[in-house]
Protein backbone atom coordinates (compact mmCIF):
# COMPACT_ATOMS: atom_id res chain seq x y z
CA UNK A 1 0.00 0.00 0.00
CA UNK A 2 0.98 3.65 -0.20
CA UNK A 3 0.19 5.01 3.25
CA UNK A 4 2.75 7.17 4.97
CA UNK A 5 3.80 8.07 8.49
CA UNK A 6 3.67 11.71 9.55
CA UNK A 7 6.51 12.88 11.78
CA UNK A 8 6.96 16.19 13.56
CA UNK A 9 10.46 17.38 14.29
CA UNK A 10 11.43 20.04 16.78
CA UNK A 11 14.79 21.17 18.09
CA UNK A 12 15.63 17.92 19.84
CA UNK A 13 13.12 15.24 18.91
CA UNK A 14 11.32 13.47 16.11
CA UNK A 15 7.80 12.38 17.05
CA UNK A 16 5.41 10.12 15.19
CA UNK A 17 2.16 12.05 14.85
CA UNK A 18 0.05 9.78 12.66
CA UNK A 19 0.25 6.52 10.74
CA UNK A 20 -1.51 5.36 7.55
CA UNK A 21 -1.71 8.92 6.15
CA UNK A 22 -3.18 9.04 2.65
CA UNK A 23 -3.73 12.78 2.23
CA UNK A 24 -2.29 16.05 3.51
CA UNK A 25 -3.66 19.55 2.95
CA UNK A 26 -1.44 22.56 3.60
CA UNK A 27 -2.96 25.94 4.47
CA UNK A 28 -0.27 28.45 5.44
CA UNK A 29 1.21 27.12 8.72
CA UNK A 30 -1.51 24.50 9.25
CA UNK A 31 -1.17 20.95 7.96
CA UNK A 32 -4.22 18.69 7.94
CA UNK A 33 -3.48 14.97 7.67
CA UNK A 34 -6.06 12.28 6.95
CA UNK A 35 -5.63 8.53 7.38
CA UNK A 36 -7.24 5.56 5.62
CA UNK A 37 -10.08 5.44 8.17
CA UNK A 38 -10.98 9.12 7.72
CA UNK A 39 -9.40 10.30 10.99
CA UNK A 40 -7.89 13.78 10.79
CA UNK A 41 -5.21 15.65 12.72
CA UNK A 42 -4.14 19.24 12.30
CA UNK A 43 -0.69 20.42 13.26
CA UNK A 44 1.02 23.79 13.02
CA UNK A 45 4.33 23.99 11.26
CA UNK A 46 5.80 23.72 7.80
CA UNK A 47 6.39 20.84 5.47
CA UNK A 48 10.03 19.83 5.30
CA UNK A 49 10.05 16.61 3.30
CA UNK A 50 7.81 14.04 1.64
CA UNK A 51 9.69 10.82 0.93
CA UNK A 52 7.53 8.49 -1.16
CA UNK A 53 10.19 5.78 -1.11
CA UNK A 54 10.23 5.46 2.68
CA UNK A 55 6.58 6.57 3.11
CA UNK A 56 7.48 9.46 5.43
CA UNK A 57 6.11 12.98 5.73
CA UNK A 58 8.26 15.32 7.84
CA UNK A 59 6.88 18.52 9.36
CA UNK A 60 8.96 21.11 11.23
CA UNK A 61 7.01 22.31 14.24
CA UNK A 62 6.41 26.01 14.64
CA UNK A 63 7.90 27.10 18.00
CA UNK A 64 5.60 30.14 18.04
CA UNK A 65 2.50 27.94 18.17
CA UNK A 66 1.25 25.41 20.67
CA UNK A 67 1.48 22.22 18.63
CA UNK A 68 -0.43 19.32 20.09
CA UNK A 69 -1.47 17.46 16.94
CA UNK A 70 -5.03 17.26 18.24
CA UNK A 71 -7.68 15.33 16.34
CA UNK A 72 -9.89 17.59 14.32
Amino acid sequence: MCESKLYEISEQERKLVMEDVIKIVIDDDRILAMDILGNQKEIKGRLKEVNLGSHEIIVISDPRCRNEAEPR
